[in-house]
């Protein structure tokens, strides 16, 4: 969501092509295939194609999407349509026995705006991941580049997952799983020790300048490492089906925050994940309540369950940061910019914009036919009882998906839901492998 109007455009160009997709979405739904594969590719949730070979795996895949979108807006904001392309690289290099190179990159173009996506850019090059690991020896791993640090448990909201801020330059689907895939690492140094039950890690990332606007074809390293920090991670197997994990974070010009998470399989289909972050909030992130130096909580709670072929996460996530949803109500009424920058900076972010959250996400291989995959997830804002929902299917070939994808939200117009731009949002994806 952005924080500007744009013109009305005609949407022909994305209409004429989301029905040539949609032609060949429902021809494909009449053949049956039998295999899935749930593997993430392109940060778009579009698996990579799922054909048995006996040919070695290669060292890299490559991925191409394109997709049409149309919206429909809110009063006083346009029904727009858009056409997207991205392509995705994404390998490990083995220089060395003791040495490889990890790298990942990808390039989004919009042929134009749209309210609905949150961008500073039409078109954009990221590069995502690059760094060398050398195994000093065979419990100490020394990475040095550009490493993406995905920290957390929970599918929709990550207390623990301290360098999230500012890392994705162009959002192309809402999806959380999706943005965490999507987003350009942090260049530092880490050093991983291995332990007899768990694991000891040291991250140290330099400040590469002063926090500024993104750069659509530049490394965003000063987005990336606006301070110098540390962050220390401890990890434990405490059973074969309990772990847990204890993070202390540190930056230059922001106190220490304390992390904890763990996941523990309950029972065969049941397993429940927690985490949690407790300090002092910067103050200087987006506008909200939370004042410099006062402590701002935050945490995430859920479980997952897996009856037959479906799969269910449940989560309920706190926000101390956030701003109060009576606050936010005043700013929709008497100061609507305000409001949409506060949404926007949230979703850069990766933060969670109401105080409270209620999560429910939804996955089913082989639904109806084979080869078609279900996903699916919720978000409640139970404050101000505004809801945002998402649905696809994806039909799955030997080198090509074809996926359909929808959106709603809904809400009065004082609430976070419900004064986005977009009420509804369809979007029609051709995925291609090589």
């Amino acid at each position: 969501m952005t924080s500007t109007r744009t013109p009305a455009r005609s949407p022909l160009r994305a209409v004429f092509l989301l029905a040539a997709l949609a032609a060949s979405l429902v021809a494909s739904l009449a053949q049956a295939q039998n295999t899935v594969d749930e593997e993430a590719a392109l940060g778009l949730e579009a698996a990579t194609p799922a054909v048995e070979t006996k040919e070695v795996a290669r060292a890299w895949s490559l991925s191409s999407e394109v997709g049409a979108i149309a919206t429909r807006g809110r009063a006083g904001w346009p029904n727009e349509g858009a056409t997207r392309a991205s392509l995705a690289l994404r390998g490990n290099y083995q220089l060395l026995e003791t040495t490889s190179v990890r790298y990942a990159a990808r390039l989004d173009a919009f042929d134009t705006r749209v309210n609905a996506f949150a961008a500073d850019h039409e078109r954009s090059a990221s590069l995502l991941e690059l760094y060398a690991t050398h195994a000093i020896d065979r419990d100490t791993t020394l990475q040095v580049g550009r490493i993406n640090v995905r920290e957390g448990s929970a599918y929709n909201f990550n207390p623990t997952d301290y360098y999230r801020a500012n890392s994705v330059k162009l959002f192309v689907n809402p999806s959380p799983l999706v943005t965490r895939e999507s987003r350009q690492g942090t260049f530092g140094v880490r050093g991983l020790w291995l332990q007899s039950q768990g694991a000891v890690s040291l991250l140290y990332a330099p400040k590469l300048g002063q926090s500024g606007a993104s750069d659509a074809w530049g490394l965003d390293s000063s987005l990336t490492n606006p301070t110098h920090s540390l962050l220390a991670t401890w990890s434990r197997t405490l059973s074969e089906k309990t772990n847990v994990k204890l993070l202390v974070f540190k930056t230059s010009n922001q106190q220490w925050q304390v992390g904890f998470g763990g996941s523990a399989l309950l029972s065969d289909a049941l397993t429940v994940h927690a985490e949690a972050s407790h300090g002092r909030a910067a103050g200087v992130q987006m506008p909200s309540q939370a004042v410099a130096g006062q402590v701002a909580n935050q945490w995430a709670l859920g479980g997952t369950l897996t009856v037959g072929q479906w799969s269910g996460t449940l989560e309920q996530s706190y926000n101390g940061q956030a701003v109060a949803d009576t606050t936010f109500a005043q700013w929709a009424v008497s100061e609507p910019q305000t409001a949409y920058a506060y949404l926007s900076g949230a979703e850069r972010l990766q933060s969670q914009s109401a105080r409270r959250n209620w999560f429910l996400y939804l996955s089913r291989p082989n639904f109806i036919w084979s080869r078609v995959e279900l996903r699916g997830f919720a978000r409640i804002n139970p404050n101000d009882h505004s809801s945002l929902a998402w649905l696809e299917l994806r039909r799955k070939f030997d080198q090509f998906d074809l996926g359909y994808q929808f959106m709603a939200t809904q809400g009065s117009q004082q609430s976070m839901f419900g004064i986005t731009p977009a009420r509804r949002v369809h979007q029609l994806v051709l995925t291609h492998y090589l």
